[in-house]
């Protein structure tokens, strides 16, 4: 599941439709009835809410159709419980983030011979998201590197998988590292020389903004932004700040229950774009509060406290490093795209919280 991640959403929707027909069958999910485990494992009652939240949803929503195509999108935290019953054969978790970077790579070639299948579309978004992700994992095996060849190879890929983020255009993805990239030369220099950490940030920054893939996308948001204080908001980024004004406004009216799932396009239906009113807010946040009010809210919330509390106390190793990783990229892209309900980052997200699982005490 981890390779398929990066490849496409046909790919790991078929590839989650084999594994849970695998899981329920192989009666691997037994493993589960393990009580002491369910009671250690903090992750698994926001994943129950998340789970039901979009089917009691139904019942009060305005737009059926569209919240039903929400609500099936639930069994994504399916995966969750498919990575945690692993955990009981001594499954090496190394071979999940291994996978992860392996599926990336491979992506690469499809960038190659079909960029504007990527950069052209919402894939750049998703894209761009895991690729700061890879490279944040290419730190972390730099840092525990011994041999030579192993770490030029590493300082190699990390500069291809930086080159292909400045081409993607996801400006999210250039947030997300302009933001963790001190982390990744924080590992490269092993935490010992935080001048020189510095510096090698500022280099990376430097290097990111004379590109003219990012100066070209920096005009453009800023272009955006003016006109949306001009009042058009017929542009991507003036199209989000009206989709986020109108889920702040749709919330506060409605701010124990929401409107239900997939009720926000009608009730944006009210404001005075209509052309501009999409089926979510575009804000993993704004979407679950504007669909169940604030206990939406503190659900996800609450798991991603849960997932960084307990990543950063492993972050030495492997799968603690992953976890942390993702849920910061996961955090960030959250602000601008509603990521649990895309495919690739939606279903990335519930495997990275089962790994928690596989965590030294599982004490997750």
């Amino acid at each position: 599941m981890f390779f398929c991640v990066p490849l496409g959403t046909a790919i790991i929707t078929i590839a989650g439709c084999i594994t849970l027909t695998l899981w329920l069958f192989s009666g691997q999910f037994l493993a589960l009835k393990n009580k002491e485990f369910l009671k250690t494992q903090q992750w698994i009652r926001p994943v129950v809410f998340l789970f039901f939240m979009p089917w009691i949803g139904m019942l009060y929503t305005a737009d059926y159709h569209m919240g039903l195509k929400f609500a099936q999108k639930s069994y994504y935290w399916s995966f969750s419980l498919v990575i945690a019953s692993l955990s009981f054969y001594r499954f090496p978790a190394k071979y999940f983030i291994k996978s992860f970077l392996a599926g990336l790579s491979l992506y690469l070639l499809y960038f190659i011979f079909f960029p504007s299948k990527i950069i052209t579309t919402p894939k750049h978004i998703t894209f761009s998201l895991l690729y700061v992700c890879g490279m944040l994992l290419l730190s972390f095996y730099y840092k525990n590197a011994t041999s030579k060849k192993t770490k030029l190879a590493i300082l190699a890929l990390f500069v291809i998988y930086f080159i292909v983020l400045i081409f993607s255009q996801g400006r999210i993805g250039y947030m997300a590292f302009i933001l963790l990239s001190p982390i990744m030369f924080f590992n490269f220099l092993k935490g010992k020389h935080l001048i020189k950490t510095v510096f090698l940030y500022l280099i990376g920054l430097t290097l990111l903004f004379i590109s003219n893939p990012v100066q070209y996308r920096i005009k453009l948001a800023l272009r955006d932004i003016k006109l949306a204080h001009q009042g058009n908001y017929n542009t991507p980024i003036g199209n989000r700040i009206y989709m986020w004004q109108g889920a702040i406004k749709i919330f506060l009216h409605h701010p124990i229950l929401g409107v239900g799932t997939g009720g926000y396009k009608s009730a944006m239906k009210q404001y005075k774009h209509n052309s501009l009113v999409h089926s979510q807010p575009h804000n993993s946040f704004l979407y679950m509060a504007v669909s169940f009010g604030i206990w939406g809210l503190i659900v996800l919330v609450w798991l991603f406290y849960i997932l960084i509390k307990t990543s950063w106390h492993y972050k030495d190793t492997a799968e603690g490093f992953f976890i942390l990783s993702y849920s910061l990229i996961i955090l960030i892209g959250s602000l601008t795209d509603t990521q649990i309900l895309s495919c690739a980052t939606g279903i990335m997200l519930s495997l990275i919280t089962g790994l928690q699982s596989f965590l030294p005490n599982k004490n997750a």
